[in-house]
């Protein structure tokens, strides 16, 4: 197990982010209860749970329970505004029963999943050759537009999007004149090194629904 894994991932480090992400999305499945919205963006950020109503700010992040039965009925905000602080439990350690078993899974689920999306990219491809985007979507003319001062958090993230938009739409090089007067407009919260290198980095497609749900985390519904 330990060559196959040395194989496939040749620093130690890549394998230990991509083996906590994947842990971290079986955890999110066992959440599918209902009882609160889990964002599914911290996936890949370095704390799992988010506070209730922590966002743009409002309250720290932290961690909520061990199981669904710990979250309180009752969402609260934790800030230094109102002095109430976050209870932390006691912390507990576990371990999986059998290590191989679970890498096992984990290289088979890998598999898979670049599999489908060779598959998904192929077809994608096929759908949108000669295809180019006349104007921007309403969606992301809404992060574009000066209203997107008033979302208060989320710019990396908007910046993101609209690179990717922009790039699509009219090319790099013009890309990143409306990119950096977009961040004039915003009160420079991007420094200008990350406005370069955002543009000269891969372009992703990115669909609606998650600009929409983008909007909906900071307030900005479509």
């Amino acid at each position: 197990m330990q060559q196959r894994v040395m194989k496939r991932y040749k620093l130690k480090s890549a394998f230990c982010k991509r083996f906590i992400e994947w842990l971290r999305e079986k955890m999110v499945s066992c959440w599918g209860l209902n009882l609160r919205e889990f964002d599914r963006a911290l996936i890949k950020s370095t704390h799992l749970i988010r506070a209730e109503l922590s966002r743009n700010k409002l309250g720290y992040k932290t961690f909520i329970g061990y199981t669904y039965k710990d979250i309180s009925p009752v969402p609260y905000i934790c800030n230094e505004t109102n002095r109430i602080m976050p209870k932390l439990g006691k912390i507990k350690m576990s371990s999986p029963k059998n290590v191989n078993d679970l890498l096992e899974e984990f290289l088979v689920d890998i598999d898979k999943k670049k599999r489908k999306a060779k598959v998904k990219k192929r077809e994608t491809c096929l759908l949108d050759y000669g295809k180019k985007k006349e104007k921007m979507r309403p969606c992301v003319e809404i992060i574009y537009s000066d209203k997107f001062k008033d979302a208060g958090d989320g710019y990396q993230r908007g910046m993101f999007i609209l690179a990717n938009e922009l790039k699509e739409v009219y090319g790099p090089s013009e890309a990143l004149t409306r990119l950096h007067d977009w961040n004039s407009r915003m009160g420079y919260p991007i420094k200008e090194e990350d406005l370069n290198y955002r543009i000269t980095m891969k372009s992703y497609t990115l669909n609606d629904t998650y600009v929409n749900e983008f909007l909906d985390s900071v307030g900005m519904n479509s």
